[in-house]
């Protein structure tokens, strides 16, 4: 019965690239019902696709903490305050005193 589930939705399937354009734009904007269709009925057959859509999804979270400077070209990521710093210091070299 699988096999021939299988068959059935390869033949409508429209591969992996097609399918890794619509999970990249599942992340920027909700996706058409024809869209969603075509996604997850390739992601139930693709283990590579179901792989990238995680990776992607990864990227997209360790990402989303990132800012950048005032003229928008260099990313910078959230630092730590002085205390925090100092306590660092402390930490690794207890002789040091600032």
């Amino acid at each position: 019965m699988r096999q021939l589930l299988h068959k059935l939705m390869a033949r409508f399937d429209k591969g992996c690239e097609s399918v890794s354009r619509i999970s990249s734009a599942s992340l920027d904007r909700p996706l058409s019902l024809k869209e969603r269709l075509e996604f997850y009925t390739h992601l139930f057959m693709c283990d590579f696709c179901r792989r990238y859509h995680r990776q992607l999804i990864a990227i997209q979270k360790l990402t989303s903490g990132i800012t950048h400077d005032e003229r928008g070209d260099q990313p910078t990521t959230p630092g730590l305050n002085e205390e925090a710093r100092e306590r660092i210091r402390r930490v690794i070299d207890p002789s040091a005193e600032h």
